[in-house]
C-alpha cells in the first residue's frame, strides 16, 4: 500500500513538536500542532487502520533515553 520512503516527505526538522497526552495506562492522544504533522499523523493513521484487512499495532523497539535520544522508535506490525 505504502513505498518504502512514503514518510520521508513528512520529515522536517522544526521547532514545533506534536504534542502527545497520556490518557490513561491504556491510551495516548497525539495532537498536531503544525499542518506538516497533521500529514504524518494522517500517513500514521492509515499505514495502521485499515477497513479491508486487520489493523496493525506499535510495538516499542529498543530503548528511549531522554538525555541521549532524538525520539522513540516503533516497529508496525500486524496484531
Amino acid at each position: 500500500m505504502f513505498g518504502k520512503n512514503v514518510f520521508s516527505r513528512y520529515k522536517v526538522e522544526r521547532n514545533d513538536n506534536m504534542k502527545i497526552s497520556i490518557e490513561s495506562p491504556t491510551r495516548i492522544k497525539m495532537i498536531p500542532e503544525a499542518e506538516h504533522e497533521k500529514e504524518s499523523l494522517e500517513a500514521l493513521w492509515k499505514l495502521i487502520i485499515r477497513c479491508d484487512e486487520d489493523s496493525k499495532v506499535l510495538c516499542p523497539i529498543g530503548a528511549y533515553i531522554p538525555s541521549e535520544d532524538d525520539g522513540a522508535s516503533f516497529v508496525i506490525q500486524d496484531q
